[in-house]
């Protein structure tokens, strides 16, 4: 059932904090409009008229790149367009139109301006909502899934910052004093020791500045992200869906409550998520909350429609629904060859076939690994060389030729063993299942499963320069209380939104032939129903038959008899 526009205003989130006279005086102030398929809703660089709130239908964003529009995202029923130039630009900064038929309720800017300035707290989350769009604008995190949208993007309390900044800070300081001393005292080691201690201070202050902007808490319309980042050593990100939250809660000191700051628990099947220092907790918990509740309402939406339509087709027809059911069900029980990615010889990292997804670990790992036999083959074959060529001559037993032919074979053998090693060590993303796969050469395979539907959660470690440089690191991924690790992968960001996209298809044809048992039981019941009903009419018709039968017969036979 679709919700009026007054109902999509009172669910909004940047609007809860308005009473019910408030939200009307609102709602008075707005004007409806629809948009087609297609049509134009704003355009990049024209000035900044007014503010928009969806009710109904879908929008897309996108910006003008070099040669054409870039296509950024789209927003949805109860999403604010605008806001970002409402607050902080006097001309629109992306286009807009509408993918589907959309309904949106307008408000002229100095209308809505002269409105929300009268309700501080509405004002306060309008522009906490602004001000994460604008971020996520500008950094344009690539590896989000399709279909994604960051509603809410901050970053640690400045507080955080200042409590890591006293100890550099000190020491940058004390450097001064002992500069100033050993040069009143001319003690030039002292001098060098206070050189040395400024510029680690002073270092020290720079990755802090650095490390503190490269952190942020993501909330998206799928899941909670936490994207760390300590310059030079690792990227970790760490998230969870958001049909896994089962509650949240926020523990906040003193001076966190005094100054809006708080650590954010959020609890899942796995335990919890704790975010630290998180500005304004109440706005983020609140915008998970409302993105928890759409999604649940979407998915209640579409078995509402499903039911409907199933209904539908099995009081007038039923090959199609038990076709559709068959195919269903066998979708969700896909079988994959057991051997599909070993024995592979190139060189690839990522690799594809029957639907299954195979990763290999990064060629650094090859390259660790073969380093010291390819390096003993090389010299040996050198040997060999020189003492062909006359040119080595301490080495004149005939059996000189002998041991080292021997060598390089033993050294190329090693070689040829350390790649079919690295080749046959796999992990594998399947329909139904994540897997680790070692198979060692003229030895065992080990084979860990994961199902699909176990997962809950996943993590991204790259650690070290040289894995930030070459982009490789590990994968975890969360089953029950167990971890399950892709270690040393080239692109993990991929391979986790790989992982995700694959337990997101998994769960939406496993709750695809739920529903259609649900809906096919009720469908039985209903039909059941209908025959029963259908048969009482016509038995009730029957005697009414006879009786007018009777009646027919004796007005006959009574003018024949006189």
């Amino acid at each position: 059932m679709k919700k009026t526009s007054y109902q999509a205003l009172q669910q909004a989130y940047v609007f809860q904090d308005l009473t019910d006279t408030a939200l009307q005086d609102l709602f008075q102030l707005q004007r409806q409009e629809i948009y087609q398929k297609g049509q134009a809703v704003l355009q990049e660089g024209t000035l900044t008229d007014g503010i928009y709130f969806i009710v109904d239908g879908e929008i897309e964003l996108s910006r003008q790149g070099k040669e054409k529009p870039v296509p950024l995202f789209s927003l949805f029923g109860g999403d604010i367009l605008g806001e970002v130039e409402f607050f902080f630009s006097d001309r629109r900064t992306v286009s807009a139109r509408a993918v589907s038929e959309t309904i949106v309720l307008f408000w002229e800017k100095e209308t809505f301006l002269n409105f929300i300035d009268l309700y501080p707290a509405a004002k306060q989350r309008l522009k906490y909502s602004a001000e994460s769009r604008r971020l996520a604008f500008k950094l344009g995190f690539g590896w989000l899934a399709e279909g994604e949208v960051i509603h809410t993007l901050a970053r640690r309390h400045p507080l955080h910052l200042v409590q890591g900044l006293i100890l550099p800070v000190v020491l940058l300081f004390a450097s001064i004093l002992l500069a100033i001393h050993s040069a009143q005292n001319q003690l030039p080691p002292l001098l060098w020791i206070a050189i040395f201690m400024g510029i680690t201070g002073a270092g020290w202050i720079i990755w802090s500045i650095l490390d503190f902007f490269n952190d942020f808490f993501i909330l998206t319309n799928q899941r909670v992200i936490w994207l760390e980042k300590v310059i030079g050593l690792y990227e970790r990100r760490k998230e969870t869906p958001l049909q896994w939250v089962l509650s949240t809660g926020v523990n906040a000191t003193f001076f966190g409550r005094l100054l809006g700051f708080g650590d954010i628990h959020i609890r899942t099947y796995t335990g919890q998520m704790v975010l630290t220092h998180v500005p304004d907790p109440p706005f983020f918990i609140d915008q998970l909350e409302e993105l928890w509740r759409l999604l649940k309402q979407l998915q209640d939406e579409v078995d509402r429609d499903a039911m409907l339509t199933t209904i539908a087709q099995k009081l007038g027809s039923t090959a199609d629904e038990d076709q559709e059911y068959n195919l269903t069900a066998g979708e969700a029980g896909i079988k994959t060859d057991p051997e599909i990615g070993l024995d592979q010889w190139s060189f690839r990292t990522r690799f594809e076939s029957e639907g299954v997804i195979s990763y290999r670990k990064h060629w650094a790992v090859l390259l660790q690994g073969l380093f010291l036999p390819v390096i003993l083959t090389m010299i040996t074959v050198t040997l060999v060389i020189l003492r062909i060529s006359g040119s080595l001559t301490i080495f004149n037993d005939e059996r000189f030729l002998l041991y080292t032919l021997a060598m390089i074979f033993v050294f190329l053998f090693w070689t040829g063993y350390r790649y079919v090693d690295w080749a046959n060590e796999i992990y594998q993303i399947t329909p139904t299942q994540i897997i680790d796969i070692h198979k060692k050469p003229l030895g065992q395979e080990t084979r860990k499963v994961a199902p699909l539907e176990n997962i809950l959660g996943t993590e991204v470690n790259q650690k070290g320069i040289l894995g930030l440089l070459l982009n490789f690191g590990d994968v975890t991924t969360r089953v029950g209380t167990s971890e399950f690790i892709f270690e040393g992968v080239l692109n993990p960001n991929a391979i986790q939104q790989d992982i995700v996209r694959a337990q997101n298809a998994f769960l939406q044809r496993r709750n695809k032939t739920e529903q259609h048992q649900r809906q096919m039981e009720v469908v039985e019941w209903l039909s059941a129903y209908h025959e029963e009903t259908q048969i009482g009419q016509s038995g009730s018709e029957e005697p009414q038959s006879e009786k007018e039968n009777d009646t027919s017969s004796s007005d006959h036979s009574g003018p024949g008899a006189a």
